[in-house]
């Protein structure tokens, strides 16, 4: 049963039978893909699927060829204006992360947290009572020894201790949050400074 002016359904059958395989091997030759190449002849085959009735029996075959051909072409633009647009955004990306990496590299990022560590310690040593604060002070501010701290307040070097203990339990209590991150600080700096 041939129709006319159109290509029948036993001989696009046919036709896509016999040329299938070679047309995806011509297509893989131009694409390196053979997915895309497989996907390439299967689409051009359903375009003229599509448009059957319109195709000429004996022009069927090159009509199926070029249409692959063009089809190869337009993989191959479309993969190239892929590829420079990844490029670019993949460019842009990488000059934003040198961009904060040296942001970040140029400030010291403890310094980020010292207002807000120092605000702390002095709301915390507030509550303090005044012994304990002075105590404090002279141990941590001015460097004092445990038993210089005892004679200048005439009080026993276990007050003191007990003291400075009780402060330094509260304190480590309030600044838990930003402990993690000046232990890794250090341990990120004596990494850097090993190189």
């Amino acid at each position: 049963m041939e129709k006319k002016d159109g290509c029948d359904d036993i001989l696009f059958r046919q036709a896509f039978n016999d040329n299938r395989e070679m047309l995806e091997r011509l297509a893989y030759f131009s694409v390196r893909d053979k997915e895309a190449a497989r996907d390439i002849v299967s689409s051009a085959f359903l375009k003229l699927w599509e448009t059957r009735e319109n195709i000429d029996r004996e022009r069927f075959l090159p009509y199926i060829y070029v249409s692959v051909k063009n089809a190869c072409l337009n993989y191959r633009r479309d993969s190239a204006t892929h590829r420079n647009v990844y490029d670019n955004i993949r460019q842009r990306e990488q000059s934003a992360m040198e961009f904060y990496t040296k942001a970040i590299e140029s400030c010291n990022p403890a310094d980020l947290y010292v207002e807000d560590i120092l605000a702390i310690c002095r709301e915390r040593l507030g509550n303090y009572p005044p012994l304990m604060r002075l105590i404090y002070t002279k141990s941590r501010v001015d460097g004092m020894s445990y038993k210089e701290i005892a004679e200048a307040l005439d009080i026993s070097v276990k007050k003191v201790d007990n003291s400075l203990q009780a402060v330094m339990k509260d304190l480590r209590i309030a600044l838990a949050d930003y402990l993690d991150f000046f232990i890794l600080a250090a341990i990120l700096d004596n990494v850097q400074n090993s190189f």
